[in-house]
């Protein structure tokens, strides 16, 4: 049996006793508050016993009518749904708080003539009702599911909180039909938090709260939450593309297109003609999603829209279709417009695309934008496409080195150096007397690794270029291929202050005596 709550103020603790074992005597169980000894103030293990109480007799007295504690109790009672009963011990009736005077109360001052009989009979009429809640929880209910159900009627939000998380742990029949009533409650956040765990189980019953939810600020719902449930939040889902969220918008599109029954496809790719660009762009990110090779046309149609981002969500869906359909024939054509197209974010989206189709239109095109595009980001994408297929860029890429400028020509002879192909060494070796340092110094460093004899006639005439990274860069490969021929230049650079350290290190890994003499003497000379 639920115990019965007494609460009430030390001066009253006479009575209260008195009250205590008379209830006691009637069978009943009973938490006197007076002793539950929280010195920092806190309410919690009141909080507890009330929450469990069968009822609250709150003693009222002059003295507990001026009782934080008093007040805090019955109306935290009140708040979670348990009984209170008032007992007048000298209190006035037209002194009670107005919510205690809609109450049946009992009056104790006349010690000659005090109700008990009238107390007893309230509290057995108690102990035959079951508490009433906000949610029907079914009598088979487990009583840890009970009572996390009394708990969301709780005036304390942490109270709820944590009712709801320990829902969310349990595994029973009956949590099912608990939860679909708490998608109902009057608070918002038990609704949304409920409708969550009730998505989890792919009921229906939680898409209206789940919809609320997403038209909300700061609810915690996603999209992703009704596309759990499947099919049956279609409607849902198409009217949440319609949200000021964005983040909603491109949720909702991404979990229809995952659904992708032919009726939500249809109606996605409809909204690729809507005026809206948002909805233009939320509709072929959720086609993406779907990958359906079926939606390749309807995309190719799309892909000429006016707006850049429009263009660019429709060239990402075109590539995931693509992709499902293991044939890239279709759309080559849309990918060699895409590559050379004038928002970087298009042009992005199908460089990889691009190198793994492996065709000779495709590369060329991905080497005209890794080394003559002006869009940074393009140049990036494509470079790096580039060094994904290695060696079979390399035709394409001599081709264009013959005729770029300068800067194209540094990123061409990057790229054919990670390649180590021989049939490069002549270009990077005339490369090194390039009028532009930046292409000398790349041409330098494209021989590391090498071990090339033949370079090392030019990186020794490299070392009196008059550019200082250019120097330093033929010093530290021709200590890199560590023939001895480089021996007697680099050790004439130990006399240069700028490239003393690096001849140095660059020696030292060529290591032949007459090196390894001048770099001791050099150190000497240093000391």
């Amino acid at each position: 049996m639920p115990p019965v709550f007494i609460s009430h103020t030390r001066e009253d603790a006479g009575f209260a006793e008195i009250l205590a074992r008379t209830i006691a005597g009637a069978a009943f169980k009973v938490y006197d508050d007076v002793d539950r000894g929280n010195p920092d103030g806190s309410y919690c293990d009141a909080d507890t016993a009330i929450r469990e109480s069968l009822a609250v007799i709150t003693v009222l007295s002059p003295d507990s009518m001026r009782s934080a504690n008093v007040s805090y109790e019955w109306a935290f009672a009140l708040g979670s749904g348990v009984p209170v009963l008032p007992v007048l011990l000298g209190a006035e009736q037209h002194d009670l708080h107005p919510r205690l005077r809609t109450l049946q109360f009992l009056d104790f001052t006349n010690e000659s003539s005090r109700p008990w009989d009238s107390l007893m009979k309230s509290l057995r009429k108690l102990q035959s009702v079951e508490r009433p809640t906000t949610l029907r929880v079914p009598r088979d209910a487990p009583p840890v599911i009970q009572r996390a159900a009394h708990a969301l009627d709780s005036v304390m939000e942490e109270d709820r909180a944590k009712a709801l998380a320990s829902l969310s742990q349990m595994n029973h029949p009956s949590l099912v039909g608990v939860l679909a009533e708490a998608v109902k409650h009057p608070v918002k956040k038990v609704r949304f938090r409920a409708a969550a765990l009730l998505a989890q189980h792919r009921d229906p019953r939680a898409i209206p709260a789940l919809r609320e939810g997403l038209r909300s600020e700061d609810s915690g719902i996603d999209p992703r939450m009704l596309g759990c449930i499947g099919a049956a939040a279609v409607p849902a889902l198409l009217d949440a593309l319609r949200e000021e969220s964005r983040s909603v918008r491109f949720g909702a599109a991404k979990e229809l297109g995952q659904i992708g029954t032919p009726e939500v496809l249809a109606a996605l790719v409809e909204r690729l003609q809507d005026g809206d660009a948002l909805t233009r762009q939320t509709a072929a990110c959720g086609l993406g999603s779907a990958a359906n090779p079926r939606l390749i046309p309807a995309l190719l149609n799309a892909r000429h829209d006016p707006v850049d981002q429009v263009r660019a969500a429709v060239v990402r869906a075109l590539v995931k279709c693509a992709d499902a359909a293991g044939d890239d024939k279709q759309v080559m054509p849309a990918y060699l417009e895409a590559i050379e197209d004038r928002y970087d974010q298009v042009a992005v989206a199908v460089a990889d695309s691009l190198a793994k189709s492996g065709d000779p239109q495709a590369i060329a095109a991905l080497v005209r934008a890794g080394l003559t595009s002006d869009i940074e980001n393009v140049g990036s994408f494509a470079r790096s496409a580039l060094r994904k297929l290695g060696a079979a860029a390399g035709p394409a890429l001599r081709d264009a080195a013959a005729h770029a400028d300068p800067k194209a020509l540094d990123f061409a002879i990057g790229l054919l150096a990670d390649i180590k192909d021989e049939r490069d060494f002549p270009l990077f070796i005339d490369a090194t007397r390039h009028q532009d340092p930046e292409v000398r110094r790349s041409a330098i460093y494209a021989f590391l690794d090498t071990r090339v004899r033949q370079a090392i006639p030019v990186l020794i005439e490299r070392l009196h270029d008059p550019i200082h990274r250019v120097r330093e860069a033929a010093v530290y490969i021709l200590g890199n291929i560590g023939d001895p021929e480089a021996v007697q230049p680099l050790i004439e650079c130990l006399q240069d202050e700028e490239l003393a350290e690096n001849a140095a290190s660059a020696l030292k890994a060529i290591g032949t005596l007459e090196a390894r003499i001048a770099v001791g003497t050099w150190k000497n000379h240093a000391i």
